[in-house]
């Protein structure tokens, strides 16, 4: 890729608390469509371009910038990385929760499709997302809150 031309800047913000990394949609002349774009103050320059955007949006030549925001719980929540159905059993094993539990929980269900969705996700996905409807519910049931599957989710990340 060679240098670009930086026709418009939209949407400029700090994509961190630190303020070491900026966001933007730019319009560059070569090209129909504005892109998103991001650049922090540690990366190595190797465009032109690059280094245009980072002093013009410092000096305030494309306005204000706007504050980081942080994103929400749900949106950090989606983000969590997927669970294999080894690491989901072996964190909750871990936990002190038995997986007779989460199948007494399953079995407990009112009979239907949902019920029954239920029963072929625990025992048959091969992964897990954590915002699955199943692991609220399991959960609720289990009588954990959603910061303590966080918590759970993360550390069976790493087994």
């Amino acid at each position: 890729m060679s240098n670009l031309t930086i026709e418009a800047v939209s949407d400029l913000r700090w994509a961190d608390a630190v303020q070491e990394t900026l966001t933007a949609n730019i319009k560059f002349a070569e090209f129909d469509e504005p892109h998103p774009f991001g650049m922090s103050a540690s990366a190595a320059v190797q465009y032109e371009h690059e280094a245009e955007f980072w002093q013009k949006a410092l000096a305030g030549d494309y306005g204000a910038i706007a504050a980081y925001i942080p994103p929400a719980v749900e949106e950090l929540r989606a983000a969590m990385p997927s669970l294999t159905a080894r690491q989901l059993r072996l964190g909750l094993v871990t936990n002190g929760i038995p997986l007779s539990s989460v199948t007494s929980t399953i079995g407990g269900m009112p009979a239907g499709p949902d019920k029954d969705k239920a029963q072929i996700e625990w025992e048959y996905a091969s992964t897990f997302n954590r915002m699955h409807p199943l692991i609220a519910t399991v959960g609720a049931a289990l009588g954990l809150t959603e910061e303590e599957i966080d918590n759970m989710w993360l550390a069976a990340a790493g087994l």
